[in-house]
């Protein structure tokens, strides 16, 4: 039997669809959380500018992956799922490893003892001509102290483009695993829903 839609999101109101609800928190919780921080970093990759529409923008992914998941899961046997779960959960390990390897070559965070604060920042993979020419053996984290740790600073430092693309990679990384982990338990929170709308159909 088919489970409906109307039924399968039903089914998020349980434990299964808390833990799923967990995927959602980060890109959430960002938008109430100062730039400057700790936790900011850890809740959503340091994106400059383009911060709040690339959260907006993972939300919505996770949204849509709900939706994929029903309707792959309505055309899909159950060998099929398990194995497919197996794939995002090695799709999910995967990339966390990459994300943690784009945090260390693009996210630096600053201290600002004068503040008290602890500025996360990305950067790009190219510096530009000014701060080869004035920084020639300086290394990130020097230079950002020196300018300051701004989205202005970053744009001096580094060429437009390579800001873009490191942003870029740790945004898809990000994205990505939290929607392989999200596809997990959406498959979950349907193949209950399906076991239950079996039970209720065989039940006297």
């Amino acid at each position: 039997m088919k489970v409906t839609l109307a039924h399968y999101y039903r089914s998020f109101k349980s434990m299964q669809g808390a833990f799923a609800g967990t995927s959602f928190l980060p890109a959430i919780m960002r938008f109430f959380v100062p730039d400057t921080g700790k936790l900011s970093a850890c809740l959503f990759p340091p994106l400059g500018d383009v911060q709040p529409l690339a959260a907006t923008l993972t939300l919505i992914s996770l949204l849509l992956i709900t939706l994929v998941v029903y309707e792959c899961c309505c055309h899909i046997a159950s060998k099929v799922r398990f194995r497919l779960n197996a794939f995002l959960f090695a799709g999910a390990a995967i990339s966390v490893v990459v994300l943690i390897g784009l945090y260390v070559a693009f996210v630096r965070v600053i201290d600002v003892p004068a503040a008290g604060l602890r500025i996360p920042v990305s950067v790009g993979i190219v510096r530009t001509d000014f701060a080869q020419r004035t920084y020639p053996n300086w290394d990130d984290w020097d230079m950002l102290h020196d300018h300051g740790p701004t989205e202005k600073t970053v744009q001096l430092l580094w060429t437009r483009r390579s800001v873009w693309e490191a942003r870029a990679m740790l945004w898809l990384a990000y994205t990505f695993t939290l929607s392989c982990f999200l596809a997990v338990v959406c498959i979950g929170i349907y193949q209950h829903a399906h076991e239950m709308d079996n039970a209720s159909s065989q039940a006297p």
